[in-house]
């Protein structure tokens, strides 16, 4: 398993946990603090990122198939 580690400085992490709260919706009642929910929200972006990545993949390998299929099946003179 891979770890990937993002270092902040000490003088700017306050200023990026509370950007991230305020642009992700952060409330105290989610019972996370702010690192931890800046945690989650990257957790959250890297999934969202392979998932779209991996289904444009899909896609583009179905459509290559569903072309070529296309060219052999229907023959018009």
């Amino acid at each position: 398993m891979a770890n990937i580690t993002i270092t902040i400085p000490d003088s700017v992490v306050t200023r990026v946990l509370d950007a991230v709260a305020v642009r992700y919706e952060w409330a105290p009642e989610s019972g996370l603090t702010k690192a931890q929910f800046a945690k989650s929200v990257i957790v959250k972006w890297l999934k969202e990122t392979v998932k779209m990545h991996e289904g444009n993949l899909a896609s583009n390998a179905a459509q290559a198939t569903s072309n070529q299929q296309v060219d052999t099946d229907i023959v018009i003179t």
